[in-house]
């Protein structure tokens, strides 16, 4: 990958009416863009169809924070996942980089033959959300369209690929539908990368700028400062999987339970698998 970035600013710079070109070349207007966007978002949000079939490398790195962010505690964790049409099975290698027993190994081989087992079922919440109906993807997507003002700022090549990098920032008094929209969307801005061939989602970040209040700050108080960056890569020319994910929390929930943790995945080794498979040593 250096090698092939060298050769190409070497071309660019050897050629300064090619750069130009390209500099210089229109930007799509946003509703096109959104256009072309749209129908891959749920997917890129809910990836459960997208990864069944698949066995993949997950490491989580876990930093618990006090007072002035200080660190209080940290665990890291590695996983070994295999997405059933049932859900995912997390085999559990190692904690803070100690690998575990073989009779913990075998424990979980055990539950994996029993999870496999299972017949296929879509269950109403997974992975910590829930599963939304088509009307009401379409109703989170529009609020989504909606909630922001986008800006088109620019192309930015992004692991060899191009993409279009659109900035966002809430607008004033948008007209949302759905609990997310209003509880989250209206306090949250920062920038997406679109994949400018397969227009999915390659990177987005984005933090809140005020506090995000569900049920007035009783039940949930998100606050100010938390933030989100995911990354996905294209796997094998086929599928956009994710590669990482990061997520800064400070919030509290029922006036009591505070939260000031930063969780940073990273996925990688994609394969797929058959049920037949045992999982690895």
């Amino acid at each position: 990958m250096k090698f092939e970035l060298t050769i190409a600013i070497a071309v660019c710079l050897a050629c300064p009416a090619f750069a130009r070109e390209a500099s210089e070349e229109s930007l799509p207007d946003f509703p096109s863009l959104w256009s072309a966007v749209k129908p891959h978002l749920m997917q890129q949000y809910d990836d459960a169809e997208l990864l069944k079939g698949y066995t993949y490398h997950r490491t989580t790195s876990m930093t618990q924070m006090g007072k002035g962010d200080s660190v209080t505690a940290t665990s890291n964790l590695e996983f070994e996942v295999y997405y059933l049409d049932s859900g995912p099975f997390n085999k559990l290698i190692s904690r803070n980089g100690v690998k575990l027993s073989e009779k913990e190994l075998k424990k979980q081989d055990e539950e994996f033959q029993k999870t496999k087992g299972k017949a296929p079922h879509r269950p109403p919440w997974r992975g910590g959300r829930r599963q939304r109906s088509p009307k009401e993807q379409e109703e989170l997507l529009n609020d989504v369209y909606n909630a922001f003002d986008f800006t088109v700022a620019g192309r930015e090549v992004r692991e060899g690929r191009n993409t279009i990098r659109v900035d966002f920032k809430p607008r004033s008094h948008p007209n949302l539908k759905t609990t997310v929209g209003k509880f989250f969307l209206t306090a949250a801005q920062g920038t997406v990368w679109i994949d400018e061939e397969d227009h999915v989602l390659a990177r987005i970040e984005f933090e809140l700028m005020k506090d995000a209040k569900f049920g007035g700050g009783l039940i949930v108080n998100i606050n100010n400062g938390s933030r989100v960056i995911r990354e996905w890569r294209k796997v094998n020319e086929e599928l956009w999987l994710p590669a990482s994910s990061e997520l800064r929390l400070k919030a509290r929930t029922f006036l009591t339970k505070g939260y000031n943790t930063r969780i940073v995945d990273q996925f990688s080794d994609y394969k797929k698998f058959s049920v037949e498979t045992r999982i690895s040593p």
